[in-house]
């Protein structure tokens, strides 16, 4: 075999256990909500930050605000698929299913709109340019230059400094925040609002060192307090800390994990979002990936729920990529 065909087959390998576990993962979309509107009042749902939010902003309780219909729910379990996710803004859950399990039955039921494959991606590792600027012997210390690109020590001066905001970071992992002395401030005065692993579907683990410590110098950047070490641009902001992105694979159930992290981010009343994620090169295969065309602003899963995020009067921010 050679050499281009022996690395093609290496990485198809790689990746073969988790695509063949997305292809058996789909979203089940729901046609309406009636039993949740009878069931639920906004308050189940959404706590009093949340609700004052859309207070302040002159946005009205939705219909895509509601959970879930529990019956649903519970046909679709009695049939023996599993739930993997479930979003209120989709109306819709994603299930795993095996491989004597077909969709066949699950189509044909009054209440299930659509039923469509969660897709896969691949992502081609991208160098990272590291910029060491120290511009100022001030309190900032080397973290002076990067603030100054935004003007935000300008915004310090004036008092403006986050608090009274709820920001949720939604990333790949939060190593030591819970005893890196940057963040001292955050713990000690309660502005960790909630945190949780949604790859998962437990708390997360701070000590895990394997899966990287790209939401931590995220956290870093607006969360960070240490005079004359690191000064973020947020640092009395309160923070809601989820993880999303699985770093040892590329799949598009990521996607899934995003929108319930952004459901609950809502749900605890987050005025920003902020998501420093970002994929390309995709598969070949146009059945079980993204193209291009879908990159429209109105296709994927994740677009649509940060449309609906906005919607809610929260500021959806997501990096441009190192690409």
């Amino acid at each position: 075999m050679n050499t281009t065909l022996l690395n093609t087959a290496k990485l198809l390998f790689l990746f073969l256990p988790t695509f063949m576990v997305a292809q058996n993962r789909y979203w089940v979309s729901f046609t309406d909500k009636i039993e949740s509107l009878e069931q639920y009042k906004p308050t189940d749902f959404l706590n009093a930050t949340s609700l004052q939010r859309r207070s302040e902003q002159g946005i009205e309780i939705q219909v895509n605000d509601y959970p879930v219909s529990p019956s649903y729910k519970n046909e679709i379990l009695q049939m023996g698929y599993s739930i993997y996710r479930e979003s209120r803004w989709l109306n819709a859950v994603s299930i795993q299913i095996n491989e004597t399990q077909n969709l066949s039955t699950l189509k044909e039921l009054e209440f299930v709109k659509s039923v469509q494959k969660v897709k896969s991606y691949y992502r081609e590792k991208v160098e990272t340019i590291q910029n060491n600027f120290v511009l100022d012997e001030s309190d900032y210390g080397p973290s002076f230059g990067q603030i100054a690109q935004l003007n935000g020590h300008l915004l310090h001066e004036q008092g403006f400094k986050g608090a009274g905001k709820t920001i949720a970071v939604i990333d790949a992992s939060f190593f030591r925040v819970n005893t890196l002395t940057m963040f001292n401030s955050l713990w000690q005065n309660n502005q960790i609002l909630d945190t949780w692993d949604f790859v998962l579907n437990q708390p997360l683990d701070y000590a895990n060192d394997t899966i990287g410590s790209h939401g931590t110098m995220v956290l870093s950047c607006m969360g960070g307090y240490m005079v004359d070490s690191l000064i973020g641009t947020s640092p009395e902001a309160s923070y809601l800390l989820y993880r999303t992105e699985d770093s040892s694979s590329e799949t598009l159930t990521e996607e899934d994990n995003w929108v319930v992290a952004a459901e609950q981010a809502d749900a605890f009343g987050a005025d920003v979002i902020n998501t420093s994620l970002g994929y390309s090169n995709l598969w070949d295969d146009l059945e079980n990936t993204h193209t291009y065309d879908d990159m429209d602003g109105n296709t994927t899963v994740i677009t649509i729920a940060g449309d609906i995020a906005a919607s809610k009067g929260i500021l959806v921010v997501n990096s441009a990529g190192n690409s």
